[in-house]
């Protein structure tokens, strides 16, 4: 299975999960679920299954869904089970070398200013059509390793009068 922390719950395909051949049955299921770009995917059934990891046991729920797409660990199961992140290969970083930021910075020089201050003397025009429908978003959700540092970058713009609560 895949680790994917923008995903809320665990999934498997219809194929995976008659290649399993599980003895669990499958339960009609209780959500509806759709991908990042707001497409419905079609859920099958869920099933409730003892997994074991490491030292630890918990009974999770598994969805199933149509098709032949990748098995995935979402969420809720991230914050039952603790992975061993490094044993996964999970926390390696590759660094840029140094001399290509540097370039980058130097040309774009005035994108990289330290001074947050108003733009001034500047209009912004929006043409929306007529017939536009205003649609609500809900915010995505941050990807659980990321959580603390965003939180800490959020508090800092809202203390320096960049960003405002609402």
């Amino acid at each position: 299975m895949e680790v994917d922390t923008g995903a809320a719950v665990s999934v498997v395909s219809s194929k995976t999960w008659e290649k399993l051949q599980l003895k669990v049955p499958l339960r009609k299921p209780d959500v509806t679920l759709k991908t990042y770009t707001n497409e419905v995917v079609r859920v099958i059934g869920e099933a409730e299954l003892n997994v074991t990891y490491g030292h630890g046991k918990h009974l999770l729920r598994l969805y199933v869904v149509e098709g032949n797409g990748p098995s995935l660990v979402g969420r809720d199961w991230l914050g039952k089970i603790r992975l061993n992140w490094k044993s996964l290969g999970i926390g390696m970083v590759n660094c840029v070398g140094v001399s290509s930021v540097d370039s980058v910075l130097q040309k774009y020089e005035d994108v990289f200013v330290e001074d947050m201050s108003e733009i001034k003397a500047f209009k912004a025009r929006l043409k929306v059509k007529a017939n536009a429908v205003p649609r609500f978003h809900r915010a995505r959700s941050i990807p659980f390793a990321l959580k603390d540092t965003v939180g800490k970058e959020l508090d800092r713009l809202e203390a320096l009068g960049i960003l405002k609560k609402v």
